[in-house]
């Protein structure tokens, strides 16, 4: 659950904004305003840091609710081994033909 204490920081556009609460972050994020690449800093911090590295958009995301990966998908992604020998079969005749080629042109 993202905090309501507001001690965070942005900088957006270049603006330094803030003091935010995690759930205000959450908010801009989901409508847009800001992204993972958004520089952040907590109260007291060293410095700025992607808002992708703080875990908060990540722990907050409702994944639950989507549909599983389909396996299809999966699949098509992956070469079938005969498809790859015809591939480099097909590659070294035509790297033959064309080097016979060459060599008749140049006779």
């Amino acid at each position: 659950m993202a905090s309501t204490v507001k001690d965070c920081y942005l900088i957006v556009n270049g603006k330094k904004y803030g003091a935010v609460s995690e759930q205000d972050i959450l908010r801009l994020y989901e409508q847009k305003k800001i992204n993972s690449n958004t520089k952040f800093a907590k109260s007291g911090a060293k410095e700025w840091i992607p808002l992708s590295k703080t875990g908060i958009i990540e722990s907050n995301l409702d994944i639950d609710d989507l549909p599983p990966l389909p396996e299809e998908s999966k699949s098509k992604r992956r070469i079938k081994p005969g498809m790859l020998i015809v591939s480099i079969i097909f590659t070294v005749l035509g790297i033959i033909v064309m080097i016979y080629g060459i060599s008749a042109l140049l006779r």
